[in-house]
């Protein structure tokens, strides 16, 4: 398969992926029934004389929950780094500037991995062999595998909100909901959501900032939503009772919620995007071995369902068993009825500058 790079994809060489209707590139052959390749001894052996995996992700609390199976089969160790996706990339970009390398593993939002590309940090010499079996294109072997789907619903408390009234359908109407006035919330990290909404409703070359921006205008006067910082600790939040309604928030998060015995549901809204689990190794990886025997489990079937139920995203083996992607069936949340946006319209930093501007406004908030 031929390799781009990511920053060619800023460049808008990435389409079939994410351009057209999701159901059109994840569905173009029947499953592969491909036995997953197994580790040589000799990277076993030279992953355990390492001894350690580091991992550095934005979902950093379930790492230890993910690879619980591999570092006892292995007996390894595991440190983690959890942070923003900025955050990790900065972090990344300045340790390496000094001539410091710590993570093996990096995984973070593609848009900012472009940046850690550009700085030629990520090994391209992984094979990747797993992958061969799932219907998903992977147009960013060998630097980037994406390994899973992490859908952007609306997310609601079921007691607070009745049954009625739960969010589904066309988003302009589904969300923007008088009722929901009092209930609702929007999070101060959503604010690339206008530049998205812009582009699902135009194109890449000409985004529609006016149905956009009116629509999150619409959305702030009617239910007038308190904000909220971050993800996981508003989702902890919307689970207890706090407030009703996050309308844009993390899939896999309300997943481990509700599978906790939270009455927390999610609202299929039209369009819905997603957000794209990826994993890199790192080009001055500490631990090579450890990091590419790592990366080759998570893309087997176990690690795909070990990912999927600690995570909380839809997994992308067609093989592997997903509770989540049953969770999402229930709501009418899954792949084929998702909306993608390419990495070089997310990486536009004046259309980011435009839609951060726009929605702190919105909001009342500064940086």
């Amino acid at each position: 398969m031929e390799s781009f790079s990511l920053a060619a994809l800023r460049k808008g060489f990435w389409r079939c992926a994410f351009s057209v209707p999701a159901i059109a590139c994840y569905l173009l052959l029947p499953p592969a029934k491909v036995l997953a390749q197994e580790p040589t001894k000799e990277l076993i052996e030279a992953a355990k004389k390492e001894g350690q995996l580091t991992f550095w992700s934005t979902t950093g609390e379930v790492a230890l929950q993910i690879f619980a199976p591999f570092l006892k089969r292995y007996g390894l160790k595991l440190e983690v780094f959890d942070g923003s996706a900025n955050a990790l990339v900065e972090r990344v970009i300045t340790e390496a500037q000094a001539g410091t390398y710590t993570p093996d593993l990096l995984n973070t939002s593609l848009e900012w991995l472009t940046f850690v590309d550009e700085k030629q940090l990520l090994a391209s010499d992984f094979k990747w062999p797993n992958i061969s079996k799932w219907t998903f294109k992977q147009p960013l072997l060998p630097k980037v595998a994406i390994i899973g789907v992490e859908p952007r619903p609306a997310i609601f408390n079921t007691e607070m909100i009745p049954q009625k009234e739960w969010p589904r359908g066309p988003i302009e109407k589904a969300l923007v909901n008088p009722k929901f006035e009092g209930l609702s919330a929007l999070s101060t990290s959503s604010e690339e959501f206008p530049m998205v909404y812009a582009y699902l409703w135009g194109s890449a070359d000409k985004l529609n900032w006016e149905r956009s921006f009116a629509f999150f205008e619409r959305l702030a006067k009617v239910t007038k939503p308190r904000a909220v910082r971050g993800y996981t600790p508003s989702q902890r939040l919307l689970a207890a009772g706090d407030f009703g309604l996050l309308h844009f928030g993390l899939f896999s998060r309300a997943f481990r919620d509700a599978r906790d015995g939270a009455p927390v549901g999610v609202g299929a809204v039209e369009p819905m995007t997603a957000s794209l689990v990826n994993i890199v190794i790192m080009k001055n990886a500490p631990h090579p071995n450890a990091a590419r025997l790592a990366a080759g489990w998570l893309t087997t079937t176990e690690g795909q369902e070990q990912l999927s139920k600690s995570w909380g995203n839809l997994a992308l083996d067609p093989h592997a068993q997903s509770a989540p992607a049953e969770y999402g069936k229930k709501w009418g949340v899954t792949i084929d009825k998702i909306s993608f946006v390419p990495v070089n319209v997310l990486a536009k930093k004046d259309a980011l500058k435009k839609s951060e501007e726009f929605y702190r406004k919105l909001l009342g908030v500064s940086r």
